[in-house]
Order: structure tokens, then sequence, then C-alpha cells
């Protein structure tokens, strides 16, 4: 495991979600940091929430901003941030029944969702959303 860092790379062009995303970011390093330094599990469950609350909140502003562009891949971008939320929440059911190990294994597995999602399905709104910028 590792902290992820910020590359111009993963930006979108969308200002807004582009900080958004390097929010998240954050929090995901910030849960890498309490896994690896084995912090009290009530501390780990603080991160996952944060990072659960924040995620919905810019999910729902990227749905938004996309509907009101009318972006054809809307509908699947919601089933993505769907089965995400389904899967978080597997994962802190298995946290909350005292698996401890799950922690890692979330980390992992949001930061290779997240990636994956930034570079290859999030940057698809661009050019809805971005003025004078052509569609693709």
């Amino acid at each position: 495991m590792s902290l992820i860092k910020w590359r111009t790379g993963y930006n979108t062009g969308v200002e807004e979600f582009d900080l958004e995303h390097q929010k998240i970011v954050q929090l995901l390093n910030e849960m890498f940091r309490v896994v690896r330094d084995k912090l009290d599990p009530a501390k780990v469950e603080d991160v996952i929430e944060a990072l659960i609350a924040y995620s919905q909140k810019h999910f729902a502003a990227e749905e938004r901003a996309m509907a009101e562009a009318c972006c054809p891949e809307l509908d699947e971008h919601r089933r993505e941030h769907g089965k995400l939320i389904q899967s978080v929440s597997a994962y802190r059911q298995r946290l909350e029944a005292g698996d401890q190990k799950v922690a890692g294994e979330l980390y992992l597995f949001l930061r290779e969702w997240l990636l994956h999602h930034i570079m290859e399905t999030d940057r698809k709104y661009a050019a809805y959303l971005l003025p004078g910028k052509e569609e693709s």
C-alpha cells in the first residue's frame, strides 16, 4: 500500500470536480495513514464515514452537472457511483462486525476504483461540461 500522489494527469479539466477529487484523495491518504499506523478502529470508522459523506456530496454534484449538460453517459455514471456505495457498505458492515483487516482491503479497493473512475469515466463528461470544448 502507498499514498496517492495527485498528478495533473488526473485532472478532468472541470476545476470544481478536480478540486473535489483532490479532497477525496486527501481523505484516502488519511485512511492509509490510519491503517498503516494501526490506529484505534474508531478512528478508521471516522475516516471512512468522512470519506463516504464527502464522496456522496461529490457524486451528487457531478450527476447534477451532467444532467444539466445533457451528458449521455449520466445513467452509466450513476450506476458506477451506486455500485461503489454498495461495495463500501459491504466493507463497512465487515468492519462493524470486527474484521480489522477490512480497512486495508477497503483502502486498496477505493484507491483502484477512484483512479480508474477519474481517468476512464469522469474524463468523458469534460466535453459536455467545459464551455467551448467540442464533443469528442
